[in-house]
């Protein structure tokens, strides 16, 4: 039986300096390929890392070890940078742009190593599969965090969007006048949806202010006033399709919540339901309107619709918005409005998409 002072504990300490040691190393040899090419002189690697070059060769006996070692490593940290980016950022698409950052870094290394990575050297077969399996999931939750808080349209590809970056990057250190950082900042850049940073205003607050109802921007200390009101307006929806789960439901709403476009409706000081409305090109898309029960039937809705339907009107877009199946009463409602059905989608077409098409000439 070991104490303490035994092998048991040594060991961990030893296996964790080890692995400081190699990163020490694989970062310096990173550096040396940006620079020199995967043909540097082992000395001016050894010299980097502050290590001999024995040292070296006792972690890669060949260049080849080498070069596999140091693009594994990279990848790596380029796939463990994306969960870190996403739970410090304040804003997902932040984390996104962060990340592709730290991808072109990664490309510019993996230029270097470019004609090598095309050889016929069986350790580098498996290098562009695992490439892939690392990076293009990691770029997809952050895709999707970015969806699900509103910033970029959904949808979007993650393998498409990794390959279009890498083709920009392609050829970078042929030419000093191109810099491909640039044109990638643009493409991230373009995800986003472009709200213009409007809210609805003029005629939706005119027209609600007409019936004393008000609106004003939500603020973080609405979520929960906002999850309560998702409950109580929608639930019995929402467990119609799916059934309603407390947990699944809130791990929801933290994601979607987004208090730099939801607006809180509000009767004098109380807030009463909220609105959700994005600006895009061609269209005035209502992401959601919630009303709370007790406030139902008084002809807010109503007014809300109406009032984006003048707006519609007055910039020539059309209107869109989406409603669950089950809820008849505001189906009836658009239908009434002149919103016709566009078409059905969702696990089994539970979700229909409604338009008010502009008569464009």
């Amino acid at each position: 039986m070991g104490g303490e002072s035994g092998p048991g504990t040594a060991a961990p300490r030893k296996r964790a300096d080890a692995r400081r040691n190699e990163a020490t190393l694989l970062d310096a040899a990173a550096a040396a390929f940006v620079e020199s090419g995967v043909n540097v002189p082992v000395r001016d690697i050894a010299a980097r890392a502050g290590v001999g070059v024995g040292t070296i060769y006792r972690h890669f006996p060949t260049r080849a070890d080498l070069i596999v070692a140091v693009y594994r490593h990279q990848v790596e940290a380029c796939a463990e940078a994306g969960p870190v980016l996403l739970a410090e950022c304040d804003r997902p698409h932040r984390a996104l742009a962060c990340w592709i950052g730290m991808f072109v870094d990664f490309l510019v290394t993996k230029h270097g190593l470019a004609d090598v990575l095309r050889s016929d050297d069986a350790a580098f077969q498996t290098l562009h599969a695992y490439f892939i399996d690392r990076l293009v999931p990691v770029c997809g939750q952050l895709l999707e965090a970015s969806a699900a808080a509103g910033e970029i349209r959904p949808g979007q590809d993650a393998y498409e969007l990794l390959r279009g970056v890498g083709n920009l990057c392609a050829g970078a250190g042929s030419d000093t006048r191109y810099n491909p950082r640039h044109l990638v900042e643009l493409l991230i850049a373009g995800l986003r949806i472009q709200d213009r940073g409007e809210r609805p205003g003029g005629t939706v607050a005119a027209s609600l202010a007409k019936a004393g109802i008000g609106l004003r921007p939500a603020t973080a200390a609405d979520a929960e006033f906002c999850y309560q009101l998702h409950k109580a307006a929608m639930g019995e929806y929402v467990t119609a399709i799916w059934g309603w789960d407390e947990q699944v439901q809130r791990a929801f709403h933290e994601r979607v919540f987004n208090p730099h476009r939801w607006q809180i409706i509000a009767a004098g000081q109380a807030g009463i339901g909220m609105l959700d409305v994005e600006y895009r090109p061609g269209e005035i898309y209502l992401a959601r309107i919630e009303i709370h029960p007790g406030h139902q039937g008084h002809g807010i809705g109503t007014r809300i619709i109406g009032a984006l339907l003048e707006e519609a009107e007055s910039t020539g877009l059309d209107l869109v918005l989406e409603v669950l199946t089950v809820n008849h009463r505001a189906h009836a409602l658009y239908r009434r409005l002149g919103l016709t059905e566009a078409g059905r989608h969702g696990d089994r077409g539970t979700k229909v998409t409604m338009r008010y098409a502009h008569h464009r000439e």
